[in-house]
């Protein structure tokens, strides 16, 4: 399967290490281009045990690459990983600007994709966040081509620090909903 991931902090780079590990071909999307350049090298700007040898066989074998613009993407991508940050705010509340600016960049996407593409959430959100902002955006971008161009899915992230390739590779538990 061919996958992108829009972010590549922690639940992004071990998704996408971990997902290319196990055999598909993935793409970053990452706007920070230092990141960008350390991750082609193979290498991590993160500390996770097994990280970094996995990295570095995924950009050999051309299986894992990161790019800072989504508009250079080729258009035979199946699958969006959602993974950016979703910081709490100074009054208590999810800040949800990343994930909105994303799903607008996806929506572009899915116009320009010929085939069927889904869009899968993973970073840390209340429940209802797919269906009531997601969707919405996606539907207003595509011009309401939901079941037809796009579906949305959530698949939380269950990933602690210094054991999140194991966690990620051999979970406990999976949880997914999809409309």
């Amino acid at each position: 399967m061919k996958i992108l991931i829009w972010g590549m902090g922690y639940v992004g780079i071990v998704t996408a290490a971990c997902l290319s590990k196990l055999g598909h071909t993935v793409t970053g999307v990452e706007p920070n281009l230092e990141k960008v350049a350390i991750l082609n090298n193979g290498k991590s700007p993160i500390l996770e045990p097994k990280l970094e040898k996995i990295l570095e066989n995924a950009v050999e074998s051309k299986r894992l690459k990161t790019v800072s613009e989504y508009t250079i993407l080729e258009n035979e991508y199946d699958v969006s990983f959602i993974c950016v940050g979703t910081p709490i705010q100074t009054n208590g509340e999810m800040s949800l600007n990343q994930l909105i600016q994303v799903t607008n960049s996806i929506g572009q996407y899915i116009n320009r994709n010929p085939n069927y593409h889904l869009v899968v959430i993973r970073s840390t959100v209340t429940p209802g966040t797919s269906r009531n902002i997601l969707l919405p955006i996606l539907q207003k971008v595509t011009e309401n081509k939901f079941g037809e161009k796009f579906g949305i899915a959530s698949n939380p992230e269950f990933l602690r620090e210094t054991s999140a390739v194991s966690d990620f590779l051999n979970p406990q538990y999976t949880i997914i909903g999809g409309l």
